[in-house]
């Protein structure tokens, strides 16, 4: 990396920023790993399995807190317990559930598999990085996400402030995968775009 490039890392990123950067100096292809030639692959889990698990662990919390009070207190409860239980179970077997993204440039096309199913192939121009806002009171955060067409989202890195920091990363990494890059705005200057459908490259 250019001393300029690191001086403005390391005077304007957080922690979270700096460790996406880390890791990306570290594995070219992050958050991939490149097993063969032209072939990158990733495995996680979904994003909401720390949410579930939190969850899960709160529904046993609020009954324990019923359980020294009058059992018709508990009885008159009981059904959202029930409730929370499943939900909360259910929630954290699908997040458990090991997903596999293939990017596959020999053949220009992306796989993804839930369990080592075959889910969805489909090509490059489908899946892309994605600088994504969300609205925290009066506060915009952000954080880069890679998304596409039915396979489940993954964050790439954690809630940060930095815009203008995190909008370079993503550039960066698309253009490493090369795939498609979007900014916050559906139309935008700021988009990347590596991998164009095929109606388009044939005019």
């Amino acid at each position: 990396m250019p001393a300029r490039h690191y001086w403005f890392f390391s005077s304007t990123c957080s922690p979270g920023e700096l460790k996406l950067n880390s890791r990306m100096r570290l594995n070219r292809y992050h958050p991939f790993r490149c097993d063969t030639p032209g072939v990158l692959v990733m495995e996680y889990r979904h994003n909401s399995l720390r949410f579930s698990l939190i969850m899960y662990v709160l529904t046993f919390v609020f009954a324990g807190m019923y359980l020294d009070r009058p059992i018709f207190a508990f009885l008159e409860n009981v059904t959202y317990f029930i409730i929370l239980f499943y939900l909360s179970s259910w929630l954290m077997l699908n997040a458990l559930i090991r997903r596999r993204l293939v990017i596959d440039h020999n053949s220009s096309t992306y796989l993804f598999y839930r369990n080592n199913r075959l889910i969805y192939q489909g090509p490059l121009n489908r899946i892309f990085i994605r600088l994504h806002k969300e609205q925290v009171g009066q506060d915009n955060i952000y954080r880069l996400i890679i998304d596409g067409y039915k396979i489940d989202y993954r964050h790439l890195c954690a809630l940060s402030r930095k815009c203008e920091v995190l909008d370079i990363l993503g550039r960066k990494m698309a253009v490493r995968l090369n795939i498609n890059y979007f900014y916050l705005n559906d139309v935008s200057t700021k988009h990347l775009i590596r991998q164009w459908p095929k109606s388009y490259e044939e005019d």
